[in-house]
């Protein structure tokens, strides 16, 4: 959680491992122990950072979509079932990850864009978790994701998420700026920012009475996503009676009380059993490394990824016939 520019973005993409725009990042992340360095080379798939924006090709359907993704990421004949081919994959994945998330009745209709007719909002974000349930990347980070809903819309959205992460046993993280009670009880642990600092980290329950005991006071009927929030703003933010010099004002003056506060001790315990967690499984998956897996998480061969390339661009153009006409038609004249 975090006002506009409090940090979220960076630090989501921080988790995501997109670090091109960065001059220097301090600190250090890993994933289930495997560096960052290693997984940008090696596993870069894993990983993924979705913009608050949904970046899909608006010209082709959304059973088009999918299918692209579900061809360049149907795992191979050791991982399918006994005697099933590639299609066949494809075909029932596409049938459960549809009915799963809503949106069968949309698979013949264009994804759509402002200047394209195409499926709602609620839809198109409900195609794009479809699509990182394709990927099945281990760890995902979603911007601002319920950007343009209603709350009814986005509770469906944030549930949707919450199904892809149990069903999939993946680490989900997701910025956002407003939450309900009910989608702010969707989530495991919540992460307040202010000015690039933590001014708090801990489990969703835990959040309000930590403020609270800072001598802030949560209006009746505010959410505990918007008290929380409320904090870091000086003309929304309420205080005890006789707290109004003791409270922390800054990011500096958030983080450093967090940094000495009991909770803090408690994620450092919980980060100290889980490491020793991920340092038996981290042993356990390079010991199931095969030649195939060491260097390269490719499901499909290049050839392979080509065609899927080649097809997808056609569709792209036929799609969108007025402006394939005019691009030819623009080069004939000038030739």
């Amino acid at each position: 959680l975090g006002r506009p520019g409090s940090g979220c973005t960076t630090l989501l993409k921080t988790l995501a491992n997109q670090r091109a725009g960065y001059t220097s990042i301090d600190g250090e992340v890993t994933y289930g122990g495997t560096p960052a360095e290693e997984m940008g080379k090696k596993y870069k798939g894993e990983v993924l950072f979705i913009p608050d924006e949904d970046l899909h090709y608006a010209t082709i359907t959304v059973k088009n979509t999918l299918s692209f993704a579900l061809k360049t990421k149907t795992p191979g004949k050791d991982s399918r079932l006994e005697g099933e081919s590639r299609g066949a994959y494809v075909k029932e994945f596409l049938r459960i990850v549809t009915k799963l998330f809503w949106i069968e009745h949309t698979l013949g209709t264009k994804v759509g864009n402002e200047y394209i007719r195409g499926v709602s909002g609620g839809e198109k974000k409900r195609v794009t978790i479809a699509e990182a349930m394709v990927t099945r990347a281990s760890a995902q980070c979603w911007d601002n994701s319920t950007k343009g809903l209603d709350a009814s819309t986005a509770l469906e959205y944030v549930q949707s998420l919450r199904s892809l992460t149990n069903m999939a046993r993946i680490s989900t993280a997701v910025a956002l700026y407003q939450a309900g009670e009910s989608l702010y009880d969707c989530f495991d642990k919540v992460v307040l920012l202010h000015e690039g600092k933590c001014c708090y980290f801990g489990h969703t329950e835990d959040a309000v009475e930590y403020f609270k005991e800072l001598g802030f006071v949560q209006p009746d009927r505010w959410t505990s996503a918007d008290f929380i929030t409320s904090v870091t703003d000086e003309h929304e933010r309420h205080v005890k009676d006789g707290w109004e010099d003791k409270i922390p004002r800054s990011g500096e003056d958030f983080d450093r009380i967090f940094q000495q506060s009991e909770q803090k001790k408690r994620n450092l315990k919980e980060i100290e059993e889980f490491e020793g967690e991920t340092q038996k499984l981290t042993e356990a998956r390079h010991e199931a490394q095969t030649k195939a897996t060491k260097k390269k998480n490719f499901e499909v061969s290049f050839p392979k990824q080509v065609m899927a390339c080649t097809q997808r661009q056609f569709l792209v153009m036929i799609g969108d016939k007025q402006a394939t006409v005019g691009k030819w038609g623009g080069i004939g004249y000038v030739l």
